[in-house]
């Protein structure tokens, strides 16, 4: 087997346990109700999950500054 195909799988590993107990921790934060299926499903798919929002955090983020920006810009000239 190789070092990196290794490597891949303990990432993979370590992130589906972490994303697992982090959905059930959030759920008991929030005052829900312990939804083990839907940590499950969080967990199984972090890898896709974790990306896409980061893409919508940086979007978000970039649409506030340019609105902030317009509006500085329309407020002094």
């Amino acid at each position: 087997m190789n070092s990196t195909y290794l490597v891949m799988l303990v990432v993979y590993i370590l992130g589906f346990a972490g994303m697992f107990f982090y959905s059930l921790k959030r759920d008991e934060d929030c005052d829900l109700e312990r939804n083990p299926r839907e940590a499950l499903l969080f967990a199984l798919f972090w890898f896709v999950l974790i990306p896409i929002l980061l893409i919508w955090i940086v979007v978000e983020k970039t649409i506030h500054l340019v609105r902030v920006t317009y509006n500085r810009n329309k407020k002094n000239g």
